[in-house]
């Protein structure tokens, strides 16, 4: 935490529009909120959001980061952009996952924030939603936070696309709480 103590993390934008991508609890300390990352998490994003006043926060809603990301943007007033990848995308998830994304997606409406399905039919992987869901992330966004360990996935797949559409990239590592920034055209990591 006194990483951030040092200096602004993100550029202070007035029109900052800031797309979040992210792993899900699994690979964050499980699904239980007293013993998983989360609240670490949420307390770096109250900074990030504090130091960089974006206008809009843009999430994917995906169970972990996604929906830590909008709770947290919800709780400082921050406008949301929910671009949901497929109807029925909670289908699979548990009951209580199932209540919590309900009464997160009322929050946003009641906030007078926006819900959009990128496709609006059931998750079918042919069509490949997910991916079209980081791409809408990116083209919404001109900032991409992520929180991501550097392994193969979605959230790697949207900090890719990210970095192909040239947009500034805060990468948090889940584990050892590192935050870098890694501005276009290379992207180079600074010398620690």
């Amino acid at each position: 935490m006194q990483y951030l103590m040092k200096g602004p993390v993100l550029p202070l934008s007035p029109d900052m529009v800031l797309g979040i991508t992210g792993h899900r609890p699994n690979k964050l300390g499980g699904y239980n909120d007293a013993t998983n990352r989360s609240t670490a998490i949420k307390a770096i994003l109250r900074t990030i959001y504090a130091q960089s006043n974006p206008s809009c926060v843009v999430s994917g809603m995906a169970l972990g980061v996604d929906q830590w990301a909008a709770e947290v943007a919800l709780d400082r007033g921050i406008n949301i952009l929910a671009l949901i990848p497929c109807a029925g995308q909670d289908a699979m998830w548990p009951e209580e996952s199932k209540k919590k994304y309900a009464e997160l997606l009322d929050r946003i409406m009641q906030a007078h924030g926006s819900v959009e399905y990128v496709s609006t039919q059931s998750y079918k992987p042919e069509l490949q939603q997910m991916q079209k869901r980081n791409q809408a992330i990116v083209d919404c966004s001109t900032h991409i936070f992520a929180v991501w360990d550097r392994s193969w996935g979605g959230t790697g797949s949207c900090v890719r696309l990210a970095k192909k559409a040239a947009k500034p990239i805060t990468i948090l590592h889940p584990t050892t709480m590192r935050l870098v920034t890694l501005e276009p055209p290379d992207y180079k990591e600074p010398e620690v």
